[in-house]
Parts: C-alpha cells; structure tokens; sequence
C-alpha cells in the first residue's frame, strides 16, 4: 500500500488516514493542505482522528499525497 504520484493540483497535499478505521476496513481520513506550518498540520491530524468512528484513534498514516512534484512522500513521513 504504497502512495501514489499524482500532480492534480498545483498545491501539495496530502490524504492522511485513521489507522484503526483503516484497520477494522473503513475509510476515514481527510485531505489536508501540505502548505502550512507542522503545527497546523498536526492541529488538522489530531481533528481528523477525533472525527474518528472509532473511539481513541490515535494511528495515522499518508495514504496519498499530490501536488509534490516528482517528490516521493511515505505513508510515515514525519509532517515536520
């Protein structure tokens, strides 16, 4: 499971995913802007894990990412 390379979008973003959803087979994560400082980034993680349909998630990983260039980004890339 590996992320993809796509340059849809001139902004760099990235699709971060609930690992305990993910785990248990549901899709929950959220698109967020790449283009920000790693505290806003980490604000935008927290919140989707809140959002959470599984209580305490607290896992998460890069499921996707575009607008990087020819820039590869792992799914445990660190946000900082």
């Amino acid at each position: 499971m590996g992320a993809t390379v796509t340059d849809q979008t001139e902004q760099p973003r990235i699709y971060v995913a609930c690992l305990a959803a993910y785990n248990y087979g549901i899709l929950h994560g959220a698109w967020i802007d790449a283009d920000q400082e790693p505290w806003a980034l980490w604000d935008e993680v927290a919140a989707m894990l809140r959002a959470s349909p599984l209580a305490d998630a607290g896992e998460w990983a890069i499921h996707d990412y575009e607008g990087f260039g020819g820039t590869r980004i792992d799914e445990d890339e660190s946000l900082d």
